[in-house]
């Protein structure tokens, strides 16, 4: 819930003045008189350019004394009006595009068509709408402004679950993939800036995302960032924002009374619903009530007075003390910085954003985004792009929440009147653990007011990302391009447990053995740290063919090409007991034995959190997308493709599959019998087709993994993952769409 937004922006234009002798100032609106913000004013054969202010006035200055001016605005007609002399009057009025709906381009991520002329299925955002929200990560803002977009928070697994149009796999990644800038992303989305983006395109049915093949079965995000403009002066923007977002309420969801949850507890125990934890020699934990009842019955303790005190935990709620002592407002701050300008040949974009997010437990979240942008027209023909994007974030956990206790009791407190921590039942029967071990074994009562001062997960995540493109005109029409991508990302983690926190001292207690009034720690005393490093290095080429010609009433647009990925991920982790932060040391522990339990008695093995991990998923593809209109009334679609990879054997049939669609659509308003002036427009589309999913962790041929040491041997072993499985193929979605697209006056 987020009861305060403050936005401040600002943009300003920086030039160079020109030594003009003739000066002509106006303004520009449209047919209601209003006026339009960001017309480009230019002189016809000339890099002078100015834009509009925010009440469509300008100024232009030319050392001509005569000449033409273009006024060009999207969405409106391109008007020109020729001067001689100065002018301090003009009033110029735009008139609306006849075919204003066709300047909305969908991207496939390969290529922009016109909505008009596309059969497939999208959802366009623009950076209008995108930014109508604001935050500091892109997929949050989806599905409040892109339709068919559904955002499951709710998972066990804590991440959000996108979908769009419900679930269409099997046992592959749920996810729809995401192609940032025409290629697909293997890092973490969160890593790229929402300020940095122009628009989206959500391609929803087969003939829309088919043309990705392989990855497709649950949808394509498209992502296009800013670029710099030709012929632009340079323009600096500053936005920043401020988020205040209100504490959770806890008290939102009913939940019983304290009250009635003792009264339930006390007639379960006297119904001896308790009998077999409560005599168990794993001593499991108890609530406070059953524990204290079963002391008094066993004459432990003055059964009025544990009634006197079951009493006094009546009118306690535990949600009272999370909400005064816990929870505090969340505040999500960004700042963003950016440049752009452009000459006739060359166009350049530069940007630096910082975002410092504080979370209602406390936990923190900063990133720094660096972008540098630049295209160069090196001939007529031949144009080169560079895109180089780098991302740094760290993390750090804040307090535990109050669904982070497990099994909650409803009249538990954390906190004495004097904000004093208290203990409350976790591992093992509380009243048992106070007395145990008679002091020989370090304190193992949980307080989960303060234990998270002492424990701590700390991330920093690196990711370096650069794209080449190169296009040259061929012949009228006919274009070739090649894209090269290089990604790394780098993700540091580590977790520490210091000696004082409950997992540490709970860690060392379970192995502690005692003997004639001796102690011996086999888990040595101090902290747990856990350090983690996962790399990704992601290599991505492809080719294009694209022809784009008109012929009288006849359209085309088609594409064809190859590409190449490589992915390799690495990752290691591990795990130092009795560590000791002011000197960087730590114990060593035999992992190959099993030691019996401090409390049971039974056997088990200290646990080892040594990995070590190395997979390589390469994909091959061709491909072909082609559109016919004739006549601005009949668009056919088809597309096709063939992945292949290493994932399904070394069979060329089993390597490659073949992903297709078709579509079509009819604009009936365009047709000279459809008279309506309620639905001036409407369009039939039909389309059919194929897309897939793959799930990297299947593979058709056997495969091995290996531990470092059996908790039966205590040495190395190796264990299947996959068995052999001629059968197995690529997962694939097959999907009929039909739609109308109308609107009205």
């Amino acid at each position: 819930m987020i009861r305060y937004i403050m936005i401040l922006c600002s943009t300003v234009a920086l030039g160079a003045q020109l030594q003009a002798q003739t000066t002509i100032k106006g303004m520009v609106t449209d047919s209601n008189g209003k006026g339009l913000s960001g017309v480009n004013v230019s002189e016809i054969d000339r890099k002078s350019l100015v834009q509009t202010d925010g009440a469509g006035n300008f100024e232009l200055q030319t050392k001509e004394n005569q000449g033409t001016l273009l006024f060009q605005y999207m969405g409106y007609e391109n008007q020109s009006k020729a001067f001689k002399g100065a002018s301090l009057d003009w009033r110029i009025v735009l008139v609306p595009s006849s075919t204003q709906i066709d300047e909305v381009l969908v991207s496939t991520g390969y290529q922009q068509l016109p909505k008009e002329r596309a059969t497939g299925s999208f959802s366009t955002v623009s950076n209008e709408r995108f930014n109508q929200q604001v935050g500091t990560d892109i997929l949050s803002r989806l599905p409040a402004i892109a339709n068919s977009i559904v955002m499951d928070v709710g998972r066990s697994q804590g991440k959000p679950q996108m979908m769009i149009r419900g679930l269409s796999t099997i046992n592959g990644p749920k996810d729809p993939l995401i192609v940032l800038d025409n290629f697909p992303y293997d890092g973490d989305i969160n890593n790229i800036n929402p300020n940095m983006i122009e628009n989206i395109t959500v391609l929803k049915d087969a003939a829309a995302s088919s043309i990705w093949g392989a990855r497709a079965a649950n949808g394509v995000i498209v992502i296009t960032t800013k670029k710099g403009s030709y012929n632009r002066p340079v323009v600096v923007g500053l936005n920043t924002n401020l988020t205040i977002g209100a504490k959770p309420d806890l008290y939102y969801i009913p939940q019983m009374s304290s009250s009635d949850f003792i009264d339930v507890e006390m007639e379960l125990y006297n119904r001896g619903f308790y009998k077999s934890k409560i005599n168990s020699a794993s001593k499991p934990v108890l609530s406070s009530v059953i524990d204290l009842l079963d002391l008094a019955d066993k004459g432990k303790v003055d059964k009025q007075e544990a009634l006197a005190r079951i009493d006094s935990w009546r009118g306690i709620d535990a949600r009272d003390q999370f909400d005064q002592l816990v929870y505090k407002p969340s505040s999500r701050q960004q700042y963003f910085l950016s440049a752009s300008g452009g000459s006739s040949k060359f166009s350049w974009l530069s940007a630096v954003g910082y975002d410092r997010n504080i979370e209602s437990l406390g936990d923190t979240y900063q990133r720094l985004n660096l972008r540098f942008q630049n295209t160069y027209q090196v001939t007529s023909k031949l144009s080169l792009g560079t895109n180089l994007y780098y991302t740094q974030s760290n993390t750090r956990s804040g307090r535990g929440g109050y669904s982070d206790l497990g099994d909650i009791l409803p009249y538990m407190r954390i906190a004495d009147d004097n904000g004093n921590a208290l203990a409350i039942p976790k591992g093992s029967r509380q009243s048992f653990l106070e007395t145990f071990g008679e002091g020989q074994l370090l304190d193992w009562s949980y307080y989960p007011l303060t234990d998270w001062e002492y424990k701590t997960r700390r991330g920093t995540t690196s990711d370096i990302l650069g794209t080449v493109e190169l296009q040259y005109e061929i012949l009228s029409g006919l274009k070739a391009s090649v894209n090269y991508q290089y990604e790394r990302q780098q993700g540091l983690g580590t977790t520490l447990a210091d000696e004082q926190s409950y997992e540490a001292r709970d860690y060392v207690n379970r192995f502690t053995q005692l003997a004639n009034g001796q102690v011996k720690y086999i888990v040595p005393k101090g902290g747990i740290l856990d350090k983690s490093n996962a790399t990704l290095i992601a290599n991505n080429i492809r080719g294009v063919l694209s022809y784009d010609k008109k012929w009288g009433r006849g359209h085309v647009s088609a594409i064809a090409g190859g590409e190449m990925r490589d992915g390799q991920q690495n990752s290691y982790n591990d795990r130092f007991y009795g560590y000791k932060p002011s000197n960087l040391t730590f114990g060593n522990v035999d992992y190959t034995q099993g030691y019996p339990s401090v409390i049971t008695g039974g056997k088990s093995n200290i646990q080892n959190m040594q990995s070590l991990g190395d997979k390589t998923t390469r994909f091959v593809s061709q491909f072909a997308n082609a559109a016919y209109s004739y006549n601005e009334r009949y668009t056919l679609s088809a597309s096709v493709r063939r992945d292949a990879s290493n994932l399904f054997g070394l069979k060329t049939n089993d390597q490659w599959n073949p992903f297709w669609s078709a579509g079509f659509a009819w604009k009936l308003s365009n047709e000279s019998f459809y008279k309506s002036d309620i639905v001036p427009y409407l369009n039939i589309r039909a389309t059919y087709g194929f897309s897939g999913n793959v799930d990297p962790a299947m593979v058709a041929v056997s495969t091995i993994g290996f531990g470092q040491a059996s908790p039966f041997t205590g040495t190395t072993y190796a264990r299947y993952n996959n068995f052999y499985n001629p059968l197995l193929k690529w997962e694939t979605s097959k999907m009929l769409n039909l739609g109308i697209d109308f609107r009205s006056k």
